[in-house]
């Protein structure tokens, strides 16, 4: 029995060829991205994330970083928004209003990995997944 659900993607067609004759010519019109992710030790994946969104296409991105990061990182990453952080510098709990915040600005939210195996920062990802109403990745 076929699932007529799935989509599959080949390399001769792409997944959804609307999409690719209607992409917005005005970097206006082409959305708003958050990125959220990162943790102390890494945020490789977050700042990927955001170039790949510039490259593509998207009108603006912006990304929210643990505040730990914030001595690293600093200014040299433009996009950086930053936000609570817990002691192994993972997203805290007290993040949530940061990441509910930006989130009523973008289209849609990407969370883009590097996140830590914290458990309060996993509450942090369930509360945020409960309380977001938008397209989220």
């Amino acid at each position: 029995m076929e699932h007529t659900y799935w989509h599959k993607q080949s390399t001769e067609s792409p997944l959804f060829p609307d999409l690719l004759w209607s992409r917005p010519e005005n970097k206006q019109l082409a959305g708003k991205l958050l990125v959220i992710g990162g943790n102390l030790h890494a945020f490789a994946a977050a700042a990927e994330a955001y170039q790949t969104a510039l490259k593509v296409g998207v009108g603006v991105a912006r990304v929210l970083l643990p505040d730990a990061l914030q001595k690293t990182v600093g200014r040299a990453f433009e996009a950086g928004e930053y936000a609570p952080s817990t002691p192994s510098g993972s997203f805290s709990q007290k993040a949530l209003s940061e990441a509910l915040s930006l989130s009523s600005w973008a289209d849609s939210v990407l969370l883009a990995g590097d996140l830590g195996r914290n458990s309060e920062t996993a509450v942090l990802l369930e509360k945020f997944s409960e309380k977001y109403a938008g397209q989220l990745i």
